[in-house]
């Protein structure tokens, strides 16, 4: 079921299982300025759930932000055979069986660049994430990059989200710390992402942060090397 959640943008939420551990997930959908929408992440969609994004407007945009988040990208675009599918740095090489239009990088395209700006995470490329900003909810949005679970089935789950330190409370898990191998480069776009004028934190896995998202972003970035706003750590 769709849920909006700000100018222009919807959220869908799916949980998956493996391993015997939950983990709580999402779409996201915006709706760009030519009426066009833009799915990040896609989830399964049935045809209840493509009755109501028939709704909002024609799909027009495909997003596997990751190099993980690629599941339900052909089931989607199955669905949407007139959809552009924008896959993440190097999934391609991994998903041989995709066709991608193209492959995300730092400067957003020409179909959505109106309404999205975005950063491809060089720092990580193990995890290959590109994150997006939307001016028009000031939403981040991002899919591995940041989690603030506060709901999982079973302890193995919850055991799992404390160590990565990430458990009831929005932060950067401790893995994507780990896989950092340029740690300059990591430096530049987290400062880059936090110069964004951010009033709500997205993410694929966890809570959604409506209260002091700059500041959230703006601490939990002094781990890959940033130096604090003074301004936004005052909010602590």
């Amino acid at each position: 079921m769709l849920k909006s959640i700000g100018e222009e943008i919807w959220v869908v939420e799916h949980d998956l299982f493996a391993l015997g551990i939950h983990f709580p997930g999402r779409m996201t959908v915006v709706r760009l300025s030519d009426g066009r929408l833009w799915l990040h992440s896609p989830v399964p969609i049935d045809d209840t759930l493509a009755s109501e994004l028939a709704k909002l407007g024609s799909v027009g945009f495909i997003v596997a932000p990751n190099r993980f988040h690629h599941l339900y990208v052909t089931g989607a675009m199955e669905r949407y055979p007139g959809a552009e599918a924008h896959g993440a740095p190097g999934l391609a090489t991994k998903r041989k069986d995709v066709s991608f239009t193209a492959e995300l990088g730092t400067a957003a395209p020409s179909g959505w660049r109106d309404d999205l700006e975005q950063i491809s995470l060089r720092g990580i490329p193990l995890m290959g994430e590109v994150v997006f900003f939307h001016r028009a909810s000031g939403t981040l949005i991002t899919t591995d990059l940041f989690m603030n679970v506060h709901r999982v089935q079973g302890w193995l789950g919850r055991l799992i989200y404390w160590m990565e330190g990430c458990w009831k409370k929005p932060a950067v898990p401790r893995l994507n710390r780990f896989l950092v191998k340029d740690k300059a480069q990591m430096r530049q776009d987290a400062t880059q992402i936090a110069a964004w004028p951010i009033r709500r934190l997205l993410m694929a896995h966890g809570d959604i942060v409506e209260d002091d998202a700059a500041g959230v972003v703006d601490r939990s970035f002094t781990v890959f090397g940033t130096k604090p706003s003074p301004k936004l750590s005052a909010s602590v």
